[in-house]
């Protein structure tokens, strides 16, 4: 199916009386404050419930948690040991020089 012709769609509302075009842009102003307002909001519930949840970790859901504990856990390193192995591969590229 093909379209030859754009059609224009006309409101079937039509005010008594034409609104003026600055009452137009505030009309539009008063949308984007009140869209910025809701982002602001939904962004300090967010924050406010992430910091309790940082001051109350035990009320964490399990798997989070658990992923948490994940990410604690670091491996033990000998510093001596992994000196030694850092002195070994230096000796090493001199020697191959």
């Amino acid at each position: 199916m093909t379209v030859s012709e754009t059609q224009q769609i006309t409101p079937t509302y039509a005010p008594k009386q034409k609104r003026s075009q600055s009452s137009q842009v505030d009309d539009v102003a008063a949308i984007v404050t009140s869209a910025q307002n809701k982002a602001a909001g939904t962004l300090i519930a967010e924050n406010v419930l992430a910091q309790h949840f940082i001051q109350n970790p035990e009320l964490l859901p399990e798997s989070l948690k658990a992923k948490i504990q994940e990410s604690a856990q670091m491996p033990s390193v000998d510093p001596f040991a992994y000196a030694d192995s850092l002195i070994s591969i230096a000796m090493g590229s001199i020697n191959a020089a």
